[in-house]
């Protein structure tokens, strides 16, 4: 199950409103199925924290990596 909440300009309030609401619904309908929700494309630590306030299990983005080739990505995990 994924969850992306696409940023929008800041004047687009109602429609940031509207996606706020679909995440959320989304993630409830995840949960309530017994599937896990990942989000993706999360690029700031304000939509981490939002998805973490809904209970979104995980979540891939910029803000944690960029992509990687398979050796990158092994390296980069070594160092976790």
């Amino acid at each position: 199950m994924c969850a992306n909440k696409r940023r929008r300009p800041a004047h687009d309030e109602p429609v940031q409103r509207r996606l706020h609401e679909l995440v959320e619904a989304t993630i409830k309908v995840a949960r309530g199925l017994n599937f896990r929700a990942v989000a993706e494309g999360i690029e700031t630590a304000g939509q981490a924290e939002m998805l973490r306030a809904m209970a979104c299990d995980k979540g891939q983005g910029y803000l944690f990596a960029r992509p990687l080739q398979v050796d990158a990505f092994e390296a980069w995990l070594r160092q976790r």
